[in-house]
């Protein structure tokens, strides 16, 4: 597929500021992965690198990283290898803290082009962004891809220029910026709608009885957390609040009318809080019902099967499938075309990953 404009235009940048660190804030579906592969590619084909390590936030990316750059004739492991039969791997932040002096090194004796996917997860005062600044300080060239450009806990990330704003704050200064706005102009992106089902919620706060609708606006943090455990609450057999009812009936329904409309493989993803609430979806016959199927689950404590579970799902036709954070920005899964907000999840990053990934 031929590159967008904003890729050209944003690849002419990066070659013309020949710079160790770059830094693309581009929104989340609109191509930075084959933007990095096409930088890599050129490095490598003018001998500027002898290796390629991509940094991702799961397993999964890995695997998908992997996959992609093979489509391009450029041989990357999923898993961390020194051997001379790849251009490079694949490692997840987490085992860049605990390999961080060892990468240092490699960095050191070969020239390494480092892709950091989602660099915010790392903030420098923490261990990852403190391993990842100690594993890639040596690296020839750096990219830093994001469409979350910022932390909500405010600290740095690692090899991202900063400003000082009047009121003493640093604001990030992406070297390329290309927008949600910006991808629904060129039609890379589709408009997202965010219809609202509303209600109210009741239960007892230290024996008293309280209540509030799930759109009152509020900043006690005790009633937006209690009104949310009732609006999304199940069991294990068949109780369904009546908030998730009626949310599970307006998405079914929406996504059957997608199905017959626009393509027959069209899927529902909904996001929950943890696994013990994944579960449930597992079992409860009046979600499978509502659903017309026995949804696909997903959860970090499944290990290696999450991810066989979202590879086979991506190439299915199954409706439907419930995450516990497994399936955000960077996971490609183009026929997901509905989505059930019923997580707790309240920070602007994480609303905005799970909304655009």
């Amino acid at each position: 597929m031929d590159p967008y404009l904003w890729q050209n235009n944003c690849f002419r940048d990066w070659q013309s500021k020949d710079k160790q660190c770059y830094f693309v804030a581009a929104t989340p579906g609109s191509g930075k992965t084959n933007l990095a592969l096409e930088m890599a590619m050129f490095l490598k084909e003018h001998g500027k690198i002898s290796q390629i390590i991509i940094v991702v936030p799961t397993d999964y990316l890995k695997t998908q990283w992997a996959e992609k750059a093979h489509a391009v004739h450029l041989n990357v492991a999923p898993e961390m290898v020194l051997t001379g039969d790849f251009d490079g791997f694949a490692i997840t932040y987490h085992a860049v803290n605990t390999t961080a002096g060892l990468l240092r090194q490699i960095c050191n004796k070969k020239k390494t082009f480092a892709i950091l996917d989602e660099p915010h997860h790392c903030g420098e005062e923490k261990k990852w962004g403190a391993s990842v600044r100690q594993a890639f300080e040596y690296a020839g060239k750096i990219v830093g891809l994001t469409g979350t450009p910022f932390r909500t806990d405010n600290d740095a990330i690692p090899f991202v220029e900063y400003k000082e704003l009047e009121n003493g704050e640093f604001l990030c200064v992406p070297d390329f910026t290309y927008t949600y706005g910006d991808a629904i102009r060129d039609g890379i992106l589709k408009t997202v709608c965010f219809p609202h089902v509303d209600g109210e919620a009741e239960w007892i706060y230290n024996g008293e009885e309280r209540k509030s609708s799930l759109s009152d606006l509020t900043n006690d943090r005790q009633v937006v957390s209690q009104r949310k455990r009732v609006a999304f609450e199940l069991d294990k057999v068949d109780y369904v609040s009546d908030w998730l009812k009626e949310t599970l009936i307006f998405a079914a329904n929406r996504l059957n009318g997608l199905r017959e409309e626009i393509r027959e493989d069209c899927a529902g993803i909904i996001f929950v809080t943890d696994q013990g609430v994944a579960r449930k979806y597992e079992t409860n016959r009046r979600v499978h019902k509502i659903l017309g199927c026995v949804p696909k689950v997903v959860y970090s404590e499944l290990g290696a099967e999450s991810k066989r579970i979202i590879e086979r799902f991506k190439c299915s036709r199954d409706p439907w499938i419930v995450s516990v954070k497994q399936i955000s920005e960077g996971v490609d899964i183009t026929r997901l075309t509905v989505g059930v907000y019923a997580t707790v999840e309240t920070t602007i990053t994480g609303n905005y990953q799970l909304v655009l990934f």
